[in-house]
């Protein structure tokens, strides 16, 4: 995974849009690592329910923590419950001007989405095209795409409502 890292931080680096692939929870654990590591003012992220065999990386929570203590801002819209044992949770509590969670109300939306994504200061993504599988790509510097993912995402915000505890 150490290759991996150098790679996406060569990408962060030059910053021109290039294309990698992500296809495996320990890729998205690596290069979420370095979104949180390299942001300026602001993570979103689209997940299904914050998988926790990705957010339990003890690697990634001190990233995350690590950002929001610097003033960083995270919001997430989640379509599903998240895991009670989600170290992500933890983060609402601790940070609770930094981090906005949100839940899809999926009634509210033309058509269900069949994708995920996350975006690092309107510069760099992760985007999985079939929200089924743990297969993306991810870019920094690619400003069209990321554009268009900050209105979806914003949409997506708009269809949701405060994130409470699971229902039953």
């Amino acid at each position: 995974m150490k290759k991996y890292a150098k790679e996406i931080d060569r990408l962060i680096e030059n910053n021109d849009g290039e294309l990698i692939s992500n296809c495996s929870i320990e890729h998205a654990v690596v290069l979420l690592r370095k979104f949180f590591q390299h942001a300026k003012t602001r993570v979103r992220i689209f997940s299904g329910n914050l998988s926790y065999s990705a957010y339990k990386d003890n690697e990634l929570i001190e990233e995350v923590e690590i950002f929001l203590g610097t003033g960083g801002k995270l919001e997430v819209v989640v379509e599903d419950d998240i895991e009670d044992n989600n170290s992500m949770l933890q983060f609402i509590e601790e940070f609770p001007s930094n981090v906005n969670l949100f839940r899809l109300d999926a009634t509210r939306l033309e058509k269900e989405p069949n994708f995920h994504f996350a975006i690092v200061d309107d510069n760099g993504y992760r985007f999985e095209g079939d929200k089924t599988k743990t297969v993306a790509i991810a870019s920094f510097g690619d400003m069209d795409f990321t554009m268009k993912l900050g209105k979806s995402f914003d949409v997506l915000k708009e269809c949701s409502n405060p994130y409470k505890e699971k229902t039953v």
